[in-house]
């Protein structure tokens, strides 16, 4: 069960420490008595631009959990199934991750073809470059993927060394026209957790004080971490 790694005091640190300003808490933890569970972004790959939430069903991200999320972040969902060896897709960032300007899908693993459609065509009308990705790519966790900033606004995208070394050259070029890859091995996670780098990392979209008053330092606003 992930309920356990719920944990309110890295907010905390984030206000205390890092000088993030956390202005509202949605907690949809109540949901859980009733079986619906929704497990961040591992359920869910955000396209917070135009506020749109892919996710594929399974056990751990429940379609009634999705509409609360979506009411109360307004945003609009795009829900599907998608399988691997005929089982559902346990998280959707498996097999699909979203940058600024990319597109990552594993197209192979969706299984109905009208949802393959729609979610190709909100690629292109967000102009995104849409990299496809095989099964034998996903199952190397080459849809895991995360595209962060460093402090000069530069897109870099870090993946494991086993979701690098299964993506052809031009897939690499096409990445590489936008961000530039950070590939570091992972072998461990990858095959007793399940998960590589994405499910290591999460963003912070929250803004920063200008000035820290507890540690005397003074703070340049941003929006990762």
């Amino acid at each position: 069960s992930r309920r356990q790694e719920k944990r309110n005091d890295l907010l905390k640190y984030l206000e205390e420490y890092q000088s993030y300003k956390i202005e509202k808490l949605i907690d949809l933890s109540y949901l859980e008595k009733d079986g619906f569970f929704l497990e961040g972004t591992g359920s869910m790959v955000l396209d917070r631009i135009n506020k749109i939430v892919f996710a594929c069903i399974s056990s751990r991200t429940s379609i009634d959990a999705l509409e609360v999320f979506c009411g109360e972040l307004n945003y609009s969902s795009v829900v599907f199934e998608a399988l691997s060896d005929n089982v559902p897709i346990y998280h959707t960032n498996v097999m699909m991750s979203l940058g600024q300007e990319t597109a990552f899908i594993c197209s192979d693993s969706i299984k109905d073809e009208k949802d393959d459609k729609r979610i190709h065509k909100l690629f292109r009308m967000s102009e995104r470059k849409i990299i496809e990705l095989s099964m034998a790519q996903m199952k190397q966790f080459a849809g895991n993927v995360l595209e962060v900033e460093n402090a000069k606004g530069r897109s870099h995208l870090i993946m494991s060394e086993s979701a690098y070394n299964s993506l052809d050259q031009e897939q690499i070029e096409l990445i590489n026209s936008v961000s530039i890859i950070i590939s570091i091995p992972l072998k461990t996670i990858e095959k007793y957790g399940g998960g590589s780098a994405r499910c290591m990392l999460a963003e912070i979209f929250l803004t920063k004080a200008k000035y820290n008053s507890k540690h005397g330092s003074n703070i340049r606003d941003s929006s990762f971490l």
